[in-house]
């Protein structure tokens, strides 16, 4: 084990690690959090039920996508624009793409934050979408907008939403300001070969 520094995002203040989500996904999220303890197999039905039943009730968004500074490397432009979408999430560095890596980051230190619009959102689609990750072709689906950021504000015509971040939902007042922290954090970690990696 090394001492490795790595990238925490920050969303109005509030560091994460990992994403931060709005949208659909908060409220399945908080159907878990309802029925956390709970291991029964009926309970696994319950919360299964509970969550298709979400995704078909889910109805798109409008959001303000204000992007501060352009990158033409990752072809992302400055601005602000109008999405109609059922989830929008940052992640702290980008995913992986390659057969069976499943929302896997090989670089925490590239300084970046990932934008990920969900323009579509069906069960079957959804199925789709996960079978295309473990085929490792995921970043080409057409129910997908990526970009690449270092900032990002997001406003809806909501006062507040449910954001989950790491996992956890809570209730954040907009509009939701995102950054980058560069190598903020300490860890330590296995030694890591960036010369055998992908940039």
């Amino acid at each position: 084990m090394q001492p490795h520094r790595i990238d925490v995002g920050e969303v109005n203040g509030r560091v994460f690690l990992h994403k931060a989500v709005i949208g659909t996904f908060p409220g399945i999220a908080a159907v878990r959090e309802e029925m956390r303890g709970d291991r029964s197999l009926v309970g696994k039905l319950h919360f299964a039920r509970r969550s298709i039943r979400r995704i078909g009730r889910a109805r798109r968004i409008a959001v303000e996508i204000d992007l501060p500074h352009s990158d033409t490397r990752a072809e992302t432009r400055a601005g602000k624009r109008i999405e109609r979408v059922h989830s929008v999430a940052i992640a702290n560095n980008a995913y992986d793409e390659g057969v069976g890596r499943f929302f896997s980051r090989g670089r925490l230190d590239r300084g970046t934050l990932t934008l990920y619009l969900l323009k579509r959102l069906s069960l079957g689609g959804l199925v789709w979408l996960a079978l295309e990750m473990l085929l490792g072709r995921w970043r080409q689906d057409e129910a997908l907008v990526i970009e690449d950021v270092t900032e990002a504000v997001i406003r809806t015509k909501r006062r507040e939403v449910e954001v989950m971040i790491d996992g956890e939902v809570e209730r954040m007042a907009m509009p939701l300001a995102f950054s980058i922290r560069p190598r903020a954090l300490c860890v330590l970690a296995p030694a890591v070969d960036h010369a055998s990696e992908h940039a």
